[in-house]
């Protein structure tokens, strides 16, 4: 099996704690150690975040981190969403030039799930999703943070195209039930 994992604003080799980086990076590169220990192939793909970035980075034996160029690598994951044509494209001239098929996309994050929705669909492979944090979620506990306009609509849409949303609390599986209508 191989699986690609797509973490467009987030590396999972970056520093927790610095700009846009947390317990979603962590989680990502252990979940894709341990797939790999377990003989599943996996590739992360993420935007560059330092002009230092490698393009490829090993993670563990069957397991990579594919940095893409997408923007500039100070943006922001809020300026990251009129990016992701960009990305999407070099994520798909990457897998075609290296002969990659996938057997399931894994996304983080909404920004990500744009970009899995629209590849899952090209490649006619299930798209699994989690959205570690979701907008109606950050105003209930954050209502002075403003979010980016797309991001209600596109959550709907990630929630009812995926073959599977993965939630972690009771209420984030409240708020995928209950404002993208998905059981």
């Amino acid at each position: 099996m191989r699986i690609a994992f797509i973490t467009v604003h987030g590396c999972p080799l970056r520093q927790a704690g610095s700009k846009d980086s947390g317990g979603m990076n962590i989680y990502i590169l252990e979940m894709v150690k341990r797939l790999a220990a377990r003989g599943v192939k996996v590739d992360v793909f993420t935007r560059h975040h330092d002009s230092l970035d490698p393009q490829i980075v090993p993670l563990a034996p069957g397991a990579r981190l594919v940095h893409l160029p997408a923007g500039p690598p100070s943006l922001n994951k809020d300026g990251v969403y009129e990016l992701l044509p960009i990305f999407t494209a070099q994520m798909r001239r990457f897998c075609i030039s290296n002969r990659l098929i996938y057997d399931l996309i894994s996304t983080h994050y909404w920004l990500s799930g744009l970009v899995g929705m629209r590849l899952a669909s090209e490649w006619a492979v299930p798209h699994v999703t989690s959205f570690h944090t979701m907008a109606e979620m950050k105003r209930r506990g954050r209502p002075e943070e403003l979010e980016i306009s797309q991001r209600d609509a596109s959550e709907f849409k990630i929630a009812s195209t995926a073959a599977s949303v993965v939630v972690w609390t009771d209420d984030e599986k409240e708020a995928v039930v209950n404002y993208c209508g998905v059981d």
